[in-house]
C-alpha cells in the first residue's frame, strides 16, 4: 500500500510539473506575441512619422528655392530640428549641405579641362589630409567609363587577381563606401574622409557658402588655412550672393590679379546654390527607434526628389 501510495504522488507531482511547464511556456508565448505586436505597432507609428518628416523636409527646400537664390548655413533649412516630443514618442533632426563636399563622380565629367581640374582638386584635398595624392588616378578610373588604365591607376585587371576577385566599376559610385573596393582606403579612412567626400548622382559644384575649411584650401594652392578661416568668419555674416563675390573677397584676401584667381576657380567648380542635402534623423516611438539617412535631390524651385534612403530599427 505505501509503495501505490507513493507512485501515486510521484504521477501527481509529475502532471504537476507537466502543467506548470506547459502553463509557463503558454505565458511566455503571450508576452513575446503581446510584444511582437506592440513593436509592430510602434515601428508602424515610427514610419509613419519618418515619411511625414520626409515631405516635411521636401516642402522646406521648396519653400526655400523659391524664397532665395544662394543656401548658406544661417538659413532656416540649416538649422537643426531640436527634440521634439509627440504622443509617446520624439524626433530630432538636421540636414547637411552636400554640395558643400567634394564629389568624386566629378571625375568622370566628360570635359577634359573640367575633369582635369576636379582631379587636381582631389590631390590638393589628399595631400592636406596626409595621403598619397596619386590615388586620385585609382578613384578616376574606377569612376571613369573607360577600360584604359591610366599610369599608377587600376582596372578590372587589376581587380581581378584579387581574392575573392571582381571588375572596376567603371561607372559613378553609388556609396563613398565604395572606396574600400580600391584596396587604399579602410573603413576607418573613409569615414574620417566622408567629412569632405560624396558620391552624387549628377556632376557638381562646391558651394563656397557651405564647403568646410581643408574642401576651400583643395578649390587652389594659393587658398591658405588663414585665408579659408577668414572667409568662414565673413561668410557667416555676409554669404556670397553669387560666384564673383566669392572671386571678389579672394582678391581681397589674398592681394592676387583678379585674373589669376578667376582662372583658379571658374563657375565650374564653384556655386554659391544647392540642390543636393543630406537628413539625418531619429524617431523614437514607445520602444522603437528608428535612424534615418536620405539624400534628397532639389530641382531648382520645381521639385525635391528622394534620391537615396537607408533606415535602422532598434528595439529596446
Amino acid at each position: 500500500m505505501p509503495r501505490q501510495s507513493g507512485f501515486a504522488l510521484m504521477t501527481v507531482l509529475l502532471i504537476v510539473a507537466l502543467v506548470s511547464i506547459i502553463a509557463s511556456q503558454l505565458l511566455y508565448q503571450q508576452a513575446l506575441n503581446t510584444q511582437r505586436s506592440a513593436n509592430m505597432l510602434h515601428m508602424a507609428q515610427s514610419s509613419s512619422v519618418v515619411w511625414g518628416l520626409e515631405n516635411f523636409i521636401k516642402q522646406g527646400l521648396l519653400l526655400d528655392a523659391k524664397n532665395t537664390q544662394i543656401d548658406d548655413y544661417s538659413e532656416q533649412w540649416a538649422q537643426p530640428l531640436v527634440e521634439v516630443d509627440f504622443e509617446e514618442g520624439k524626433i530630432n533632426a538636421r540636414l547637411i549641405d552636400l554640395q558643400g563636399l567634394i564629389n568624386l563622380n566629378n571625375l568622370q565629367s566628360g570635359d577634359a579641362e573640367v575633369k582635369q581640374s576636379w582631379q587636381k582638386l582631389l590631390r590638393r584635398y589628399l595631400n592636406l589630409q596626409q595621403m598619397d595624392p596619386a590615388l586620385e588616378v585609382k578613384i578616376t578610373d574606377w569612376v571613369d567609363d573607360d577600360k584604359e588604365t591610366l599610369p599608377g591607376g587600376a582596372e578590372s585587371d587589376y581587380y581581378l587577381l584579387k581574392t575573392p576577385s571582381y571588375r572596376a566599376a567603371d561607372q559613378k559610385m553609388v556609396l563613398l563606401q565604395e572606396l574600400g573596393l580600391l584596396g587604399d582606403f579602410n573603413m576607418v579612412t573613409i569615414q574620417r574622409l566622408g567629412k569632405h567626400l560624396t558620391a552624387l548622382p549628377t556632376e557638381t559644384q562646391i558651394n563656397v557658402n557651405t564647403a568646410p575649411v581643408l574642401v576651400l584650401m583643395s578649390l587652389a594652392d594659393w587658398i591658405t588655412p588663414t585665408v579659408a578661416e577668414s572667409w568662414l568668419n565673413a561668410r557667416q555674416a555676409s554669404p556670397a550672393q553669387n560666384t564673383k563675390g566669392f572671386r571678389e573677397y579672394m582678391k581681397t584676401a589674398t592681394g592676387f590679379e583678379q585674373s589669376e584667381i578667376n582662372e583658379s576657380l571658374p563657375d565650374s567648380l564653384i556655386t554659391t546654390k544647392s540642390n543636393y542635402f543630406y537628413l539625418q534623423g531619429q524617431v523614437t516611438y514607445g520602444d522603437t527607434q528608428q535612424n534615418v539617412s536620405a539624400i534628397f535631390f532639389r530641382k531648382e524651385d520645381q521639385q525635391v526628389n528622394l534620391v537615396q534612403r537607408w533606415i535602422g530599427i532598434t528595439h529596446e
